[in-house]
Order: C-alpha cells, then sequence, then structure tokens
C-alpha cells in the first residue's frame, strides 16, 4: 500500500477565465448597455478575501511561503481591487503584459529605497492592484494577476534587456504547413502577373497623348499590378482550384466546406485552403491589386451617371410627394390643383439634344 503525499491546492486567481469568456462574448453584447460583469466582480471579491484570510503568501510553483504582505487586507482594498482585476481581464494579453512591465519599473525604483524585505528574501515593493499605499510582494501580484511562473518570466525577461514581449512566431518564417504551398502558389501569382491589364481611362490617356508604348499600371513608381475589374480574389481562388484539378463545395455563408480531387493520381496532394492563399498574396504579392469598377471611368461617363442619379432621385421625389397629396385632398375640394409636381412622374434621362442651349447634362 502506497502512501501519496497530499497537496494543498489553492485557489486560483479567475482573472484568466474571465479574459478568455471576454474574448467569446460577441461585440453585440459588449455595445449593449445593460452588459455587466457581476459574476465576475463576486468571483474575484471572494477570490482576493480568500487570499487575504490565508495569512501566508503563496509562491508562482504553488508552494507557501512565510512573507504576510496579503494578510488582513481592509475590505475597500479588496473591493477596489476586485473592480481593477475585472477591467484588467477585459484587456489583451500583450496590454496586461505592457501594465506589469511599468509596474516592474516602478518596483525596481522602490526596491532601490527600500529597506525592509520579507522573510523570504522577497521585497514588497509591488503596489496592490488599485491601491497607492498598499505593498506587496512580487508573489502574491503574480497571483493576484493570474501570472504563473512561465508567464512572470516572459515579462521579467523583457523587462531586464529593454524589450517588448510578444510571441516567438513574430517576424519569422511560415509554419510547414504554409512552405508547403510555396512552389504552387508563386506559379500561380506569376502567372497571374500575365493578366494584368490597363485601365480604358489609362489606354484613352495614351492614345491621345501619342505614346506609343502602353504600360499595363497606372502607378508606374509604385510597382502596383493591376488585374481586370472582373475579377475578385474569390474566384482566383476558385481559377486556383480548378487549375489543380479540384472542385471547391461551400455553405450559405461563403465558407468552404470540402476540397475534391476530380481526377485520380492527382499531382497536387492537397489544396491550400482560403486564408492560407489570401495570407500568401497578401504577403508576397501585395503589389498586385483587383481595382474597384468605379475607379476605370472617365470624366464623362462620370458626370452622366451623377447627373442621371440626380434626376432619378429628384423625379423620385415627385412621385411621392403626389402620391402624398393625393392622399391628404382625396376628399377635400381644391385637393387636385395644390400642386403641379406630379406633371413628371417617371424617371428620365438628361437630354442631350442639340437645342440644350444651356449645355449641361
Amino acid at each position: 500500500m502506497s502512501i501519496r503525499a497530499t497537496v494543498t491546492s489553492y485557489p486560483k486567481s479567475p482573472v484568466n477565465a474571465c479574459a478568455k469568456a471576454w474574448i467569446k462574448t460577441t461585440a453585440k453584447d459588449k455595445r449593449n448597455s445593460d452588459f455587466s460583469h457581476t459574476g465576475w466582480r463576486d468571483s474575484l471579491r471572494e477570490f482576493v478575501a480568500a487570499v487575504s484570510m490565508e495569512g501566508k503568501c503563496i509562491d508562482m510553483r504553488g508552494r507557501k511561503t512565510t512573507c504576510t504582505c496579503m494578510a488582513g487586507l481592509a475590505f475597500d482594498d479588496i473591493n477596489d481591487c476586485a473592480f481593477y482585476l475585472e477591467d484588467f481581464a477585459c484587456k489583451k494579453k500583450d496590454s496586461r503584459q505592457q501594465i506589469l512591465l511599468e509596474w516592474m519599473r516602478y518596483a525596481k525604483v522602490m526596491k532601490a529605497q527600500q529597506s525592509k524585505y520579507s522573510a523570504t528574501g522577497n521585497p514588497m515593493v509591488y503596489l496592490l492592484p488599485s491601491s497607492s499605499e498598499v505593498l506587496i510582494c512580487a508573489n502574491a501580484c503574480a497571483r493576484l494577476i493570474g501570472f504563473g511562473e512561465s508567464a512572470w518570466k516572459t515579462v521579467k525577461q523583457s523587462f531586464d534587456v529593454g524589450t517588448v514581449p510578444c510571441h516567438q512566431l513574430v517576424g519569422k518564417a511560415g509554419n510547414k504547413k504554409v512552405k508547403a504551398f510555396d512552389s504552387l502558389l508563386h506559379d500561380f501569382f506569376i502567372k497571374l502577373e500575365g493578366l494584368a491589364a490597363p485601365r480604358a481611362t489609362r489606354l484613352v490617356r495614351d492614345i491621345v497623348g501619342d505614346r506609343v508604348e502602353v504600360s499595363i499600371r497606372d502607378n508606374d513608381d509604385e510597382g502596383e499590378i493591376e488585374l481586370p475589374t472582373y475579377y475578385t480574389k474569390r474566384s482566383l481562388y476558385k481559377k486556383l482550384a480548378a487549375d489543380c484539378q479540384y472542385e471547391l463545395s461551400c455553405n450559405s455563408k461563403g465558407k468552404y466546406t470540402s476540397k475534391t480531387s476530380l481526377i485520380e493520381d492527382n499531382q497536387v496532394e492537397k489544396l491550400p485552403d482560403w486564408a492560407t492563399f489570401h495570407a500568401f498574396w497578401k504577403k508576397h504579392y501585395s503589389h498586385i491589386r483587383i481595382p474597384k469598377p468605379s475607379e476605370d471611368i472617365c470624366e464623362d461617363c462620370h458626370k452622366f451617371v451623377n447627373a442621371y442619379k440626380t434626376a432619378y432621385n429628384k423625379n423620385k421625389r415627385k412621385a411621392t410627394a403626389l402620391e402624398e397629396a393625393d392622399s391628404s385632398g382625396s376628399g377635400e375640394e381644391g385637393g387636385e390643383d395644390d400642386t403641379t409636381v406630379g406633371d413628371t412622374g417617371t424617371a428620365s434621362i438628361p437630354s442631350l439634344d442639340e437645342d440644350n442651349s444651356t449645355g449641361e447634362l
């Protein structure tokens, strides 16, 4: 019969659980004025009160120490700390790390000025969250904000070297999943550059200006390549699938659910998903862009479209006013002679006849 040593379990900070719940909260609920964190606040208040009642501090590895900096906190301090931790949990991970960096800078100054240390050798140089007077040790601070030994060490290393904490993959090459499609996607986008075409307006300007060579770019200095306006990024992803002999299936929301090969022994064993395709385009071929159809329009056509919209909206308002006048004055004398708005009840295109003396559209 083996006897196992009992390990005392101490309550953990609810900050991490609240942070995960906040991430899953929809934007609509976040904008709702009735949305509150009453449940979070109660759990945080109970946690801080429980830590205060323990008497001894717990280090980042879950071991009890002889430090008593959290013992006997006042009710106001417990309540204010719970309110601060509630707001702290709603911040992003990098924001919480930045706050801890500021606390470490303040603690460094306090450590140089303070001569009193706890029995564990840890100086009480950290302020209790939301307090400007109560000092606590690093173990108590880490436990309150939900930082374990690894998370605290990450911020401490950045503090020592004077950098900002960041993920280890930031600024590095993609993972193996992305690299597996590098050759396929590079070949596709190189062929895509050959589909670039000049805008209609650019072509007209070049012909009028007696230019012999017509450039395929409107922004030669920036090096941008513009594809025809009838393309979309989704249609080009479907083109990639068709070139690789794959058939795509999507749901009602437009999300691609399956990719099926149309032939046996396909040379392309796996097709990259839409997110990989879009990220690769943005990272390596950002100079290839699809302009909006409205950008490829001449000045005269632009004036005509605006004039047509203005005339259409004006006649529409007249027709609406006529209907309202007919409905309000149908049983009254003189109701038919109120206005002559209804003479032109239908929309008409602005006249372009030669008799137009004003010369306007």
